[in-house]
């Protein structure tokens, strides 16, 4: 009934002149114009007929066709905004296993800064195929925000498990090597190179394990609103398929219920 009153306020116009057009045409021809009359009333009732027999039908299929598009848009749109269910279940998971390591690295965090930088944390590395999608999820602010997330998060996996003692080391035995060589011996130049390049990765290594534990804070409360944003998300995404009767319209799909169970 809703839906109804709905429709009729919103095409009343139209539906004034469907109703309220023949009677106005029938009173019209009445009146006596002389010879500037054309034809018969017979003549003018028939033409009249067919002049809005063809406007009534060209504006009712008007009106079908618009209700189709629009239906099928509909179903295109809930087809489209639950594929990113799962999307979005895989970036939950990954900030909750994310939280936790990092609450851990928050723990040792006067342990780690008397290390000098030179400490080494492994972190389960992401799973690069649970962010590969996200450019179907259909908000452009929030794809631009994992983006952002995901590629800091793969750089502090990097850098806290990168060993610093390990090329120092290395270093050691590269410099006594190279101290017994000369410089025309064969590998020379390559056992320098190695050298500079791990002295340079030392360096860069050294000062942003400094950094990303001094931003250590910020980035957990970021991956907080990450999840956050996720489930919301997620759950108007549920919402909107429930209410608009997605999962009826094939008996196939399987609905968040039917994987409940009763504590």
């Amino acid at each position: 009934m809703r839906k109804a009153f709905k429709f009729i306020l919103k095409y009343r116009w139209i539906i004034i002149i469907v109703f309220f057009y023949p009677i106005f045409i029938s009173q019209l021809i009445r009146v006596p114009l002389g010879s500037m009359t054309i034809g018969k009333e017979g003549d003018w009732i028939s033409f009249l007929g067919n002049y809005s027999g063809g406007i009534i039908g060209g504006i009712v299929a008007l009106l079908v066709a618009k209700f189709q598009l629009k239906r099928q848009n509909k179903q295109e749109y809930l087809k489209m905004i639950s594929v990113e269910i799962p999307i979005l279940t895989e970036i939950i998971l990954e900030t909750e296993k994310i939280i936790g390591q990092l609450d851990v690295i928050n723990n040792k965090m006067p342990e780690l800064l008397n290390k000098k930088n030179e400490y080494k944390v492994g972190l389960d590395s992401l799973k690069i195929d649970r962010w590969k999608n996200i450019d179907r999820i259909n908000d452009p602010v929030f794809q631009e925000n994992i983006l952002k997330y995901s590629e800091a998060m793969f750089r502090t996996i990097e850098v806290f498990a990168f060993d610093v003692n390990a090329l120092l080391d290395e270093n050691i035995i590269l410099s006594i090597q190279l101290k017994k060589m000369s410089p025309k011996d064969r590998g020379f130049l390559e056992i320098k190179e190695k050298l500079i390049k791990n002295n340079t990765n030392i360096e860069i290594f050294s000062r942003d394990k400094e950094h990303y534990l001094n931003e250590l804070e910020y980035f957990m409360n970021k991956t907080q609103i990450i999840k956050q944003q996720a489930t919301k998300r997620k759950n108007k995404i549920y919402k909107i398929l429930k209410v608009e009767g997605y999962y009826n319209h094939n008996e196939l799909l399987a609905t968040p219920d039917d994987f409940k169970v009763p504590r």
